[in-house]
């Protein structure tokens, strides 16, 4: 059979031919009518080529294969050999807008061109080089799309994401499995204007049970950091036990609590949880005239800013009296979809307003001060852990 099959004509425009007729080294050629492709296809099974006398798909001829690669040369559908691969599109996490940064990919076999295809860029930012996102807009070309390392800048802030999609002729396109998810974050010393009318610089904090205190409300260490008990004003993201507080805000004043974020002594899985809770929060939880007021929070890279394409939907919220919760982590990939991650090193303010966050400079307690309670917690990740 085999030799009455050495070289057939295929209808697709393609020759195959049986290379060989041992079991042991059987393989079978795949040429294009132009010749300009070659797939070769091993087989050690015996017998190697079948040819389907019955049934629906009499007259195809069947390969059957248990080589683990079976595939050379130029396969067309992306099979090994034939096909082009694509590696994760990587970048760095964070940059400030309008500073140049660079996102990198490689791929293997010899792709025509790789375009923008799959990425994201928000609408208030524009990327030189990379847009419009389409499969008109070539990231590179040729030879050059073996190991890509491309330079970028973005005008506007945000979460950006940067995938290609490469193409080679007679061979399926591929994409990026993932893709480069870059912060644009605006510089220090650029913040827009606060949104709303006045920051609150002193705070009436109640601690515990330790009772009302004045305090530096500039500051995370200060707020939530500070053991009445001692009187150590911890770093974000002490104290090791968390803390609990409530704080007085009047209308069209809102709070912003500078921390850092540690460079070192957190396990990539750390996650810190602020949440609310219903004791001493004026109006009360229960009254109805006037009703209890949700807090408005956005954690954010400037004071006074709670609604911006570079803040994260994770990274604020409308969090009412009942134990309502917003989660703070690392940004790498240990870090779970639901929470807010933060660049380790970075500056970032806990801003709090009684507003909704989509509205903030509309105050939901005009004629008189309300108060709020907020627990802390680190969940997992302790240092020393």
């Amino acid at each position: 059979m085999l030799n009455v099959l050495r070289t057939i004509f295929v209808g697709i425009g393609a020759f195959v031919s049986m290379a060989g007729i041992s079991a042991a080294d059987t393989q079978l050629d795949v040429v294009y009518a132009n010749g300009t492709k070659r797939c070769t296809i091993t087989s050690a099974s015996a017998p190697a080529v079948k040819l389907v006398t019955e049934g629906p798909n009499a007259g195809h001829l069947v390969m059957v294969t248990d080589v683990p690669s079976p595939f050379s040369g130029d396969c067309p559908g992306g099979q090994t050999g034939g096909g082009i691969t694509v590696s994760p599109v990587t970048g760095p996490n964070s940059v400030q807008q309008n500073t140049p940064f660079t996102v990198q990919f490689t791929t293997t076999g010899s792709p025509d061109y790789c375009t923008s295809e799959g990425s994201v860029i928000p609408p208030n930012s524009s990327v030189a080089g990379w847009q419009p996102v389409s499969n008109t807009t070539q990231v590179c070309t040729g030879g050059a799309c073996a190991s890509v390392a491309k330079t970028l800048t973005a005008t506007g802030t945000g979460e950006h994401q940067f995938a290609v999609k490469c193409y080679k002729a007679n061979v399926a396109a591929v994409s990026s499995p993932t893709p480069a998810t870059v912060s644009v974050t605006t510089p220090d010393g650029q913040c827009p204007t606060p949104q709303v009318a006045t920051r609150a610089l002193t705070a009436s904090v109640i601690h515990s049970n330790f009772g009302a205190s004045t305090a530096d409300a500039r500051y995370y260490k200060t707020i939530f950091g500070y053991l009445p008990g001692t009187g150590v004003a911890h770093e974000f993201p002490e104290p090791p036990l968390g803390s609990q507080v409530n704080i007085a805000l009047g209308a069209n004043e809102y709070f912003a609590f500078e921390f850092t974020v540690p460079t070192t002594g957190l396990q990539p899985n750390f996650l810190f949880s602020l949440a609310t809770f219903e004791t001493r929060w004026q109006p009360p939880v229960g009254n109805f005239n006037p009703a209890p007021q949700p807090i408005g929070i956005a954690i954010s890279r400037c004071p006074g800013v709670f609604k911006d394409p570079e803040i994260s939907s994770t990274c604020r919220g409308n969090l009412s009296p009942n134990s309502e919760m917003l989660f703070l982590a690392l940004r790498n990939n240990s870090a779970p979809q639901y929470a807010c991650q933060l660049e380790p090193g970075a500056r970032y303010y806990m801003n709090f307003v009684f507003a909704n966050v989509d509205t903030p400079g509309v105050p939901l307690c005009p004629d008189f001060t309300c108060r709020f309670s907020m627990k802390t917690h680190r969940d997992r990740g302790r240092p020393g852990n």
